[in-house]
């Protein structure tokens, strides 16, 4: 079987829904009334608006899952013996070790509904296999 390509997770587009038209008036408040701190605010806000659109959220690997932040830096790793062990139930994904005990590891609430339905269709495919 061929190896399988990283899956991105990327974040709900409602984050992006929200921070965009707040940042965007806030800049544009700022703009009007001269006011740096508002122009810096709402900057700032626009930046975190475009991160929520592009950056994932969890990058899952064969055997790995890494968590990231919006700046794309890894946080936090969590390795399993495939993605037969994984899970999806309950808005959380789930380590679910043959023999083991299952033990919750990440939200899937807060993902892009695409990525979440990708991600289980591979967990599913892969139990299929064995």
């Amino acid at each position: 079987m061929p190896p399988m390509t990283p899956l991105r997770v990327r974040f709900h587009p409602a984050f992006a829904y929200f921070f965009l038209p707040v940042s965007i008036f806030i800049l544009g408040t700022g703009l009007f009334l001269g006011k740096p701190m508002l122009i810096g605010l709402g900057a700032m806000q626009l930046f975190i608006g475009v991160q929520y659109i592009r950056s994932a959220i969890y990058v899952v690997h064969e055997r790995e899952i890494e968590v990231k932040n919006l700046l794309g830096m890894t946080l936090k790793r969590h390795t399993f013996g495939g993605l037969s062990e994984l899970l999806v139930e309950g808005g959380k994904l789930w380590h679910a070790p043959p023999g083991g005990t299952r033990k919750s590891l990440l939200g899937v609430r807060m993902v892009h509904p695409a990525d979440r339905d990708e991600l289980v269709r591979r967990i599913t495919a892969q139990r299929a296999l064995g």
